[in-house]
Protein backbone atom coordinates (compact mmCIF):
# COMPACT_ATOMS: atom_id res chain seq x y z
CA UNK A 1 0.00 0.00 0.00
CA UNK A 2 2.49 2.46 0.89
CA UNK A 3 4.49 1.91 -2.46
CA UNK A 4 1.14 2.26 -4.23
CA UNK A 5 0.79 5.63 -2.41
CA UNK A 6 4.30 7.14 -3.30
CA UNK A 7 4.33 5.98 -7.20
CA UNK A 8 0.96 8.13 -6.99
CA UNK A 9 2.37 10.87 -4.58
CA UNK A 10 5.52 10.91 -6.89
CA UNK A 11 3.80 11.33 -10.05
CA UNK A 12 1.40 13.86 -8.83
CA UNK A 13 3.79 16.34 -7.76
CA UNK A 14 5.27 16.05 -11.28
CA UNK A 15 2.09 17.27 -12.11
CA UNK A 16 -0.26 17.77 -14.79
CA UNK A 17 -1.43 15.01 -17.36
CA UNK A 18 1.92 13.85 -17.03
CA UNK A 19 0.88 12.49 -13.94
CA UNK A 20 -2.77 11.54 -14.59
CA UNK A 21 -0.35 9.39 -17.91
CA UNK A 22 1.28 7.85 -15.87
CA UNK A 23 -1.25 7.49 -12.87
CA UNK A 24 -3.45 5.22 -15.01
CA UNK A 25 -0.80 3.33 -16.63
CA UNK A 26 0.23 2.11 -13.45
CA UNK A 27 -3.14 0.94 -12.71
CA UNK A 28 -4.00 -0.47 -15.52
CA UNK A 29 -0.30 -2.36 -15.31
CA UNK A 30 -1.82 -3.80 -11.72
CA UNK A 31 -5.26 -4.70 -12.86
CA UNK A 32 -3.73 -6.34 -15.53
CA UNK A 33 -1.71 -8.25 -13.68
CA UNK A 34 -3.92 -8.88 -10.94
CA UNK A 35 -6.82 -10.53 -13.94
CA UNK A 36 -4.28 -12.59 -15.39
CA UNK A 37 -2.92 -13.92 -12.35
CA UNK A 38 -7.17 -14.74 -11.11
CA UNK A 39 -7.56 -16.12 -14.67
CA UNK A 40 -4.98 -18.43 -14.13
CA UNK A 41 -6.89 -19.84 -11.29
CA UNK A 42 -10.03 -19.76 -12.19
CA UNK A 43 -9.32 -21.43 -15.49
CA UNK A 44 -8.35 -24.47 -13.94
CA UNK A 45 -11.50 -24.30 -11.90
CA UNK A 46 -13.79 -24.14 -14.16
CA UNK A 47 -11.92 -26.28 -16.99
CA UNK A 48 -12.83 -28.95 -13.93
CA UNK A 49 -16.71 -28.25 -13.94
CA UNK A 50 -16.88 -27.88 -17.52
CA UNK A 51 -15.45 -31.68 -17.77
CA UNK A 52 -18.03 -33.12 -15.11
CA UNK A 53 -21.11 -31.28 -16.42
CA UNK A 54 -21.55 -31.17 -20.05
CA UNK A 55 -25.15 -29.71 -19.80
CA UNK A 56 -24.33 -26.38 -18.90
CA UNK A 57 -22.44 -25.88 -22.37
CA UNK A 58 -24.10 -22.89 -24.14
CA UNK A 59 -26.83 -22.07 -22.34
CA UNK A 60 -27.65 -19.25 -24.56
CA UNK A 61 -25.25 -17.27 -23.29
CA UNK A 62 -23.14 -17.13 -26.71
CA UNK A 63 -26.46 -16.08 -28.90
CA UNK A 64 -25.63 -12.52 -30.25
CA UNK A 65 -28.90 -11.09 -31.66
CA UNK A 66 -31.88 -10.81 -28.67
CA UNK A 67 -35.27 -12.59 -28.93
CA UNK A 68 -37.62 -10.84 -30.54
CA UNK A 69 -39.55 -9.47 -27.80
CA UNK A 70 -39.73 -6.27 -26.33
CA UNK A 71 -37.59 -6.09 -23.60
CA UNK A 72 -34.90 -8.40 -24.80
CA UNK A 73 -34.28 -5.82 -27.88
CA UNK A 74 -34.62 -2.72 -25.46
CA UNK A 75 -31.65 -4.21 -23.20
CA UNK A 76 -29.50 -4.89 -25.94
CA UNK A 77 -29.77 -1.34 -28.45
CA UNK A 78 -29.47 -0.08 -24.24
CA UNK A 79 -26.10 -2.10 -23.82
CA UNK A 80 -24.74 -0.99 -27.21
CA UNK A 81 -25.88 2.35 -26.83
CA UNK A 82 -23.74 2.63 -23.50
CA UNK A 83 -20.39 1.19 -24.65
CA UNK A 84 -20.82 3.10 -28.02
CA UNK A 85 -21.61 6.20 -26.82
CA UNK A 86 -20.92 6.47 -23.56
CA UNK A 87 -17.51 6.11 -23.49
CA UNK A 88 -17.14 9.74 -25.45
CA UNK A 89 -17.81 12.00 -22.25
CA UNK A 90 -14.85 10.67 -20.36
CA UNK A 91 -12.25 12.14 -19.05
CA UNK A 92 -9.36 9.77 -20.28
CA UNK A 93 -10.82 9.93 -24.08
CA UNK A 94 -10.84 13.86 -23.74
CA UNK A 95 -7.39 14.02 -22.41
CA UNK A 96 -5.97 11.71 -25.26
CA UNK A 97 -7.64 13.91 -27.83
CA UNK A 98 -6.19 16.94 -26.49
CA UNK A 99 -2.73 15.40 -25.57
CA UNK A 100 -1.99 14.12 -29.22
CA UNK A 101 0.62 16.69 -30.61
CA UNK A 102 -0.39 15.72 -34.55
CA UNK A 103 -1.69 13.47 -36.74
CA UNK A 104 1.71 10.82 -36.55
CA UNK A 105 0.50 10.18 -32.84
CA UNK A 106 -2.36 7.81 -33.34
CA UNK A 107 -0.54 4.52 -33.73
CA UNK A 108 0.48 4.67 -30.52
CA UNK A 109 -3.53 4.96 -29.29
CA UNK A 110 -3.73 1.86 -31.51
CA UNK A 111 -1.21 0.07 -29.37
CA UNK A 112 -2.93 1.27 -26.11
CA UNK A 113 -6.66 0.17 -27.52
CA UNK A 114 -5.60 -3.17 -28.25
CA UNK A 115 -4.21 -3.37 -24.42
CA UNK A 116 -8.12 -1.95 -23.33
CA UNK A 117 -9.57 -4.66 -25.95
CA UNK A 118 -7.53 -7.64 -24.30
CA UNK A 119 -8.19 -6.11 -20.18
CA UNK A 120 -11.98 -6.11 -21.41
CA UNK A 121 -11.93 -9.80 -22.81
CA UNK A 122 -10.46 -10.91 -19.72
CA UNK A 123 -12.88 -10.01 -17.54
CA UNK A 124 -15.26 -11.15 -19.80
CA UNK A 125 -13.55 -14.41 -19.30
CA UNK A 126 -13.63 -14.06 -15.53
CA UNK A 127 -17.29 -13.41 -15.47
CA UNK A 128 -18.21 -16.38 -17.48
CA UNK A 129 -15.58 -19.09 -15.69
CA UNK A 130 -17.66 -17.45 -12.37
CA UNK A 131 -20.84 -18.79 -14.11
CA UNK A 132 -19.10 -21.90 -14.98
CA UNK A 133 -18.34 -22.80 -11.38
CA UNK A 134 -21.52 -21.27 -9.71
CA UNK A 135 -24.35 -20.93 -12.16
CA UNK A 136 -26.69 -19.38 -9.41
CA UNK A 137 -24.47 -16.14 -9.45
CA UNK A 138 -26.09 -15.93 -13.17
CA UNK A 139 -28.84 -13.28 -13.32
CA UNK A 140 -30.07 -14.91 -16.65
Amino acid sequence: MMLGVGIVLVYTLAGGMFSVAFTDLFQMLVIGAGMIYIAIIVSGIAGRRRRGDRSRRGRGKFDFWPKPEARDVILFVSAWATMGLGSIPQQDVFQRVSAAKNEKTPPWVRCSAGHLLLLRLRAMFLAYSAIMIDPKMSPI
